[in-house]
């Protein structure tokens, strides 16, 4: 099987009609509020889901190609309502308008993030690995634990 190459390392709102964020097993969330440099963002640390291999493969070949990724906003304002730690996978993401762009995450446990932002940045911190089938997200290893950096390690 040939390896996936993502079209880029860093995708923004501008990109968000072709991402979908369903199914993407959420691993954390912070808050960066640092003043030198001038740095205020919603961070998520996510595995997002390239690539769904499958429908028309054996089974045996069956799976997805995925990388960590942070999910970055500068928000004017968010709202967590998350149930609790463990198990969080994100359903899907909407954008709606208005004077500022709302962002709603929702997640499998019936909890959402919403952020009013006016846009958003994606960084594949790594290159996607193939996660056999039923699996769909990293093991802690493959994607070098719990991270929230904002920078890549591939060439």
């Amino acid at each position: 099987m040939q390896p996936f190459t993502p079209a880029k390392l860093i995708w923004t709102e501008a990109d968000f009609e072709q991402m979908s964020w369903q199914d993407c097993r959420l691993h954390g969330i912070a808050v960066i509020d640092d003043f030198t440099p001038h740095l205020h963002e919603l961070r998520l640390d996510s595995d997002y889901i390239f690539q769904w291999i499958g429908f028309d493969t054996p089974a045996e070949q069956s799976g997805h190609w995925i990388s960590p990724a942070t999910l970055a906003f500068e928000p004017q304002r968010f709202h967590l309502d998350v149930p609790g730690p463990g198990g969080d996978w994100i359903i899907g993401m909407e954008r709606t308008g208005g004077d500022t762009t709302r962002w709603t995450i929702s997640l499998n446990t019936g909890g959402e993030i919403v952020v009013l932002a006016p846009g958003f940045r994606q960084y594949i911190r790594r290159a996607p690995v193939f996660v056999a089938t039923p699996n769909q997200y990293l093991e802690t290893t493959h994607r070098g634990g719990i991270s929230f950096e904002t920078s890549s390690e591939q060439a």
